[in-house]
């Protein structure tokens, strides 16, 4: 397998988005012990604002760092992409710290979180940013090994503050949120010497700035519709149903989950080598794509058929009996995340050539379908409706974005041969 670049870093980026994945979740026992349900809770809306902030402070510059690379081999100003890409968070970090103070006490009332870690929640959300920078870099230039240290650093120090802050200090809610606070801020340190030690120190440039600003504020849409999709399942079922089925469905939707990682893992491999061949594109090329998306849409049904099938012998040993329940949701999450991944590898192509408006559009408008689906099949499925709206949702992205994509690149996926 190593030897061949593409599976080498899909290899290790797997391992260690398992490993950062499974740190937290080894976690749980020890925060179900030390937290009520209510303080878990105000740990989990903590998370859930700084993923609607994420779009917002630096407008998605990481996506365009990965994507503007490969234009900046030619020109020579790559440090001058990464300085401005840093700029552009620290101001739309100022402009929102302005934004939320004017909004301080609505989102009080609906956070339910004090004022102060509405605030902290900001700075938080900068130094994930400029994580996500350094980490774009080192995708691009294939350095996973560096990816994958750094992300499992990062969540072990994480781990170990809040253990120390909620174990020794009782400090309830307070001491994981901050444990996750205090860890960003060392790697935000960090982050910013490995960033100059990758690329020095750019300086401002008008014409990058706003290519930047262009390429990814249209992402702020795709990123808010990708939040809907990923959260407002629970929203219906806690509405439509009861809590009891959101807490099945949660179970049941972190086993489907594996091929999320998976095919994640594979997507930061996959598109720096994609954008690598696209520079040079010719009928060579064009066949070595075909194949290997063909290739991998058989590998990630089959592992998703796979995951179906042991998923009983996996309740059997890791669930305990109250949440058998979850297994109906298991087939449809796992397939709808297979959908996901091929959804992912035609949505490299719209990346490539800069359609981030057609993106956002395409993801509106699967939101938009999935909000639609979840109210009528729960309904008349009950709460795996939602499992099934997931699955047609993610089915319905991945067709629209392969007839879309044709438009740039005719790319036939079921050419092995």
């Amino acid at each position: 397998m190593f030897k061949n670049k593409l599976l080498k870093h899909t290899g290790i980026y797997t391992i260690s988005n398992l490993v950062a994945a499974a740190i937290p979740f080894f976690l749980l026992p020890f925060l179900t012990v030390h937290l009520s349900p209510e303080a878990y809770a105000k740990v989990d809306i903590f998370y859930i604002f700084i993923q609607f902030l994420i779009p917002f402070i630096g407008l998605n510059s990481h996506s365009a760092i990965i994507r503007l690379y490969f234009d900046s081999k030619e020109k020579g100003d790559f440090s001058s992409y990464v300085y401005n890409s840093i700029l552009i968070t620290f101001l739309t970090t100022i402009l929102t710290v302005f934004l939320v103070l004017l909004s301080i006490k609505s989102l009080e009332n609906f956070l339910s979180l004090p004022y102060s870690w509405i605030l902290y929640a900001i700075p938080t959300t900068f130094a994930l940013n400029i994580a996500q920078i350094i980490l774009a870099i080192w995708q691009t230039k294939n350095k996973s090994i560096n990816f994958g240290l750094f992300r499992i650093s990062r969540s072990l120090i994480e781990i170990l503050i809040s253990i120390i802050l909620v174990g020794s200090y009782s400090m309830d809610w307070e001491g994981r949120t901050l444990g996750q606070f205090l860890s960003y801020m060392l790697f935000l340190i960090i982050a910013f010497y490995f960033i100059y030690k990758e690329v020095g120190i750019g300086k401002y440039n008008k014409i990058h700035f706003i290519e930047i600003v262009k390429y990814g504020t249209p992402l702020i849409l795709h990123v808010l519709g990708a939040i809907i999709m990923t959260y407002s399942d629970r929203f219906f079922i806690k509405n439509m149903v009861d809590l009891k089925q959101v807490g099945y469905y949660s179970v049941g939707y972190q086993i489907g989950m594996i091929i999320y990682f998976l095919q994640n893992s594979f997507n930061q491999a996959w598109t720096p080598w994609l954008y690598s061949k696209l520079k040079s594109f010719n009928k060579e090329v064009k066949t070595q794509i075909e194949k290997y998306i063909t290739y991998y849409f058989i590998s990630i049904f089959f592992i998703a058929f796979f995951l179906w099938i042991i998923t009983p012998f996996i309740f059997k040993i890791f669930i305990s009996e109250q949440f058998q329940p979850s297994i109906q949701f298991v087939p449809w999450i796992v397939f709808g995340f297979a959908f996901n991944g091929m959804y992912k590898m035609f949505a490299g192509f719209l990346f490539f050539t800069k359609s981030t408006t057609t993106i956002s559009f395409i993801t509106l408008a699967t939101a938009l379908i999935n909000i639609i689906l979840n109210y009528f099949f729960i309904n008349t499925f009950g709460a795996k409706g939602a499992a099934i709206a997931s699955t047609v949702s993610f089915m319905f992205q991945f067709i629209l974005t392969w007839l879309v994509s044709r438009k740039y690149y005719q790319i036939n996926w079921l050419k092995i041969w």
